[in-house]
């Protein structure tokens, strides 16, 4: 009886087990359902003023792993799912995302006030680089850097950095015949850094201090960092260092512009510097205010200046460093004729030179086929998104359905990759055709005319326009906000490949990882500009005795 009793009942196992089936036999429909009703939603929304929001499984979370991952084509596919506009959620925040020139207009001529562009980076870089980074003001910059400023140390910084590079490459390069292989970001990032220390400060600390703060400042690379720092709250190790090496960057560059201002108190007149430095201090204070002050108040004014300077070195040299990289990969491992053309002006603009004298430095202002070289490098790895922050829901011009649409309160970014891929614009857009701004449908900023309707008029960089009506490139942002340090960036660029390349025949080195221009690059997060992450291997042979 007892062992009957015992074979009618049910394993504990076994009703668990069957509970657990009939448990999720009944949650799929219920998740059907649900995801159904939540797609419907989605749609409705289209129709009532609202965006389309993207959907996520985990609340809060949202679609952080897309962003993180995926931030070039998971855009651009929901663009293709949702339209033009579409929202969704990472870390508890609204991102909205923009495509097409009408959703560009309107988030380009966004007020400040209705889509701030310093209070998006400020939420994202200042737990990983400081609050410092946004002390600067583009303005200002926009009028220090202007090109009278530039050709006024062109002269000084070439000899300069022509000289450090000989200095640098002594030891590797024999008196006749190639070099072994050797690095070019090694020898590209420590000269961009270098100018930017010998225009934005002075020439004494870019030969003196010049190495101790790039060493720093290279730490302050969020692609050689970890990025997930953005996401713990609380100090990390690396945000120690971080922290530790920003105030040791600061602390230098303040004890140089404490040294300008002393300068400027006691010589000189009251109108304004020609170099940048001077100028930002003589727009910042009167000379009254300078001579009142005492040394602990100077100490103060100048570490404010110190930490502007800290965030245009972050802005300009880790960007400018970047970009650099791609166009001599570019030119190196692309259609030779592009090098060998940039190699005969370079070889050009050093001969006009010494026909005026042995000392004349070049003018590599005057590269014109080079700057297309570095547009096009621009366009084919460019900045995927541009980012604001939206106080307020912000409206947008009216869609399909001739209504306005209001985006939610939150980021607010443009996708860029619909702009970089244009076939209206550039034919073969996946092609490298830096030719292409010589021809059809552009034409150089002398050649335009207005009558010109269906042609498109460049810039002095043979770059296309970045007005709020007409975006044709992406790397520099759009409408007041766009980097006002683009003409810096170029010229840093063609001094360093002008004063290369007066010095050195150049050719790539081949190696496996880089033949047929093979190369590994690393997509920011959310930004989704495109880092390259391997080394560019060269060879050099000298063209003139040291």
């Amino acid at each position: 009886m007892q062992s009957k009793t015992q074979s009618a009942s049910w394993p504990p196992d076994l009703f668990l087990l069957l509970s657990s089936r009939d448990l999720l036999y009944s949650a799929i429909p219920s998740f059907v359902i649900a995801l159904f009703l939540w797609k419907l939603f989605v749609h409705s929304r289209r129709d009532r003023g609202t965006v389309p929001r993207a959907p996520h499984l985990i609340p809060w979370i949202g679609n952080l792993k897309a962003l993180l991952f995926d931030p070039v084509t998971w855009p651009w596919r929901m663009h293709e799912k949702y339209g033009e506009v579409f929202t969704t959620t990472v870390l508890g925040f609204n991102f909205t995302f923009l495509q097409g020139q009408p959703m560009i207009t309107a988030f380009a001529k966004g007020s400040t006030q209705e889509l701030d562009m310093m209070e998006a980076y400020k939420k994202i870089f200042t737990p990983l680089v400081g609050a410092e980074l946004f002390s600067s003001n583009p303005n200002e910059v926009r009028e220090a850097l202007t090109t009278h400023r530039l050709n006024y140390i062109q002269p000084a910084l070439y000899q300069y950095i022509r000289g450090d590079i000989l200095n640098r490459t002594r030891d590797l390069v024999p008196e006749t015949g190639w070099s072994g292989p050797i690095v070019l970001q090694e020898l590209l990032r420590i000269s961009i850094f270098r100018q930017a220390c010998f225009s934005l400060v002075s020439p004494t600390m870019a030969s003196v201090h010049g190495e101790y703060l790039f060493k720093r400042m290279k730490s302050m690379d969020v692609n050689n960092g970890d990025s997930t720092n953005i996401l713990i709250p609380w100090e990390t190790a690396i945000k120690r260092r971080r922290k530790q090496e920003r105030e040791e960057i600061i602390a230098c560059v303040g004890g140089y512009v404490k040294g300008c201002m002393t300068e400027l108190i006691t010589v000189g007149e009251d109108e304004i510097p020609d170099d940048f430095l001077g100028f930002i201090i003589k727009t910042t204070w009167s000379r009254a205010e300078l001579e009142k002050a005492n040394d602990d108040t100077i100490h103060d004014y100048s570490q404010k200046v110190a930490a502007r300077i800290y965030g245009l070195f972050f802005a300009g040299f880790l960007g400018t460093a970047s970009l650099g990289a791609w166009a001599m990969h570019d030119l190196l491992t692309e259609n030779p004729r592009y090098f060998q053309r940039v190699r005969d002006d370079v070889d050009r603009i050093v001969e006009a030179a010494r026909n005026i004298s042995a000392e004349e430095p070049p003018h590599v202002e005057d590269h014109d086929f080079l700057n297309a070289c570095i547009t096009e490098t621009t366009r084919q790895y460019s900045i995927g998104t541009w980012i604001r922050w939206a106080e307020k829901p912000f409206i947008l011009p009216p869609g399909p359905s001739g209504k306005p649409r209001v985006i939610p309160h939150g980021f607010v970014t443009v996708t860029t990759e619909a702009i970089r891929t244009d076939k209206n614009v550039y034919y073969d857009c996946e092609t490298y055709n830096p030719e292409r701004y010589f021809q059809a449908p552009f034409a150089s900023k002398s050649e335009y005319q207005q009558t010109m309707t269906n042609m498109i008029c460049l810039d002095s960089l043979r770059a296309p326009p970045i007005n709020m009506n007409c975006v044709m490139q992406t790397s520099f942002g759009v409408g007041s906000h766009h980097c006002p340090g683009r003409p810096f960036a170029y010229r840093m660029i063609t001094t360093f490949f002008t004063a290369l390349m007066e010095s050195f025949d150049v050719e790539l080195y081949q190696t496996p990882e880089n033949a047929g221009g093979k190369h590994k690059m690393l997509c920011t997060p959310l930004f989704a500009s495109r880092e390259l992450i391997s080394d560019i291997t060269i060879c050099i042979r000298r063209e003139v005795p040291f």
